[in-house]
């Protein structure tokens, strides 16, 4: 009997432990390798993504460095050292903008390995679902849809087809930065951007939408906008 009171208390304890953890996914704008230092740790090991699972919640105090190459040398540029914050029982997906601020881009349920190996979204594994991968409309129904649009005279026009060709959630990151550039006004391009943050596919390579923009201005503008 004590020992199957020991066996209870152990696996609440652990089911309440993985109940108040966090985890963590960070990448730069540009996709580029860093290292960094998460809290106290020391991830020195160079990726253009960081993953950090069963991670405690809070404040989480990061120091990232870009790796750059100088002639024959490899140097670390530093980007962004301050505080992130983790939600309990979610997955943060923060990307480090052209600005080097930290962007929020997706949360999503946390869940321990045990819990979630069968469960299913939208008929994919929750925990295998594709990340950087994900297909998005083909390049030639781009192509056609980007035609389409270049035919439209008056941008106001379209600005509305484009929005709504966003709403049908096919466009990957880099589709729609392209999109952007169908804008001469760039207040529109940063509105746009702004809209579609909700639709990419990819959502942990949407910084790559600054790249649209040329004005820092704008750059700032759409950095709050996305950072609300």
């Amino acid at each position: 009997m004590r020992a199957l009171s020991i066996f209870i208390f152990i696996s609440f304890s652990a089911f309440y432990s993985s109940a108040q953890l966090a985890e963590l996914h960070l990448s730069l704008g540009d996709s580029a390798f860093f290292v960094s230092t998460v809290r106290t740790t020391e991830y020195s090991k160079p990726s253009s993504v960081l993953v950090i699972t069963e991670i405690k919640p809070g404040n989480c105090n990061i120091n990232l460095r870009k790796l750059k190459t100088v002639g024959n040398s490899t140097i670390e540029q530093p980007v962004f050292k301050g505080d992130l914050f983790l939600q309990e029982g979610l997955i943060s997906h923060y990307v480090i903008n052209y600005a080097n601020q930290p962007i929020l881009v997706k949360t999503e349920q946390f869940e321990s390995e045990s819990n979630n190996r069968d469960q299913v979204q939208g008929g994919i594994p929750l925990r295998t679902q594709p990340t950087t991968n994900f297909m998005g409309m083909s390049n030639d129904k781009f192509t056609e849809q980007m035609q389409l649009l270049g035919n439209i005279d008056q941008e106001r026009q379209r600005y509305v087809t484009a929005r709504d060709l966003l709403s049908l959630g096919t466009l990957k990151s880099s589709q729609i930065a392209e999109m952007m550039l169908l804008f001469e006004n760039e207040s529109n391009r940063v509105r746009l951007a702004d809209e579609g943050q909700q639709f990419a596919t990819d959502p942990e390579n949407y910084q790559v939408v600054f790249e649209a923009l040329s004005r820092p201005s704008a750059v700032r503008r759409l950095s709050r906008r996305l950072s609300n």
